[in-house]
């Protein structure tokens, strides 16, 4: 399983989080809410490559992505 870190800038809000999982050649997509002591995910979606999956994380920021940093 690869985990990788996604961070998206848009017009309206600045680093919003989330995680894109591979397991058994399928992405997995969460949106992450960063709390105090523990993050809470949400899945958004799954894809079959890396190129749909950051598709779906664009459509579901809203607004104007101005950068996507994957670490």
């Amino acid at each position: 399983m690869t985990k990788r870190t996604v961070v998206v800038d848009t017009d309206r809000q600045r680093g919003q989080l989330y995680y894109v999982n591979e397991y058994a050649g399928r992405f997995y997509i969460y949106d992450v809410d960063v709390g105090l002591i523990f993050d809470d995910k949400k899945k958004i979606g799954e894809s079959r490559s890396l190129a749909d999956a950051l598709e779906i994380i664009k459509s579901h920021v809203g607004g104007s992505v101005r950068d996507v940093r994957i670490k």
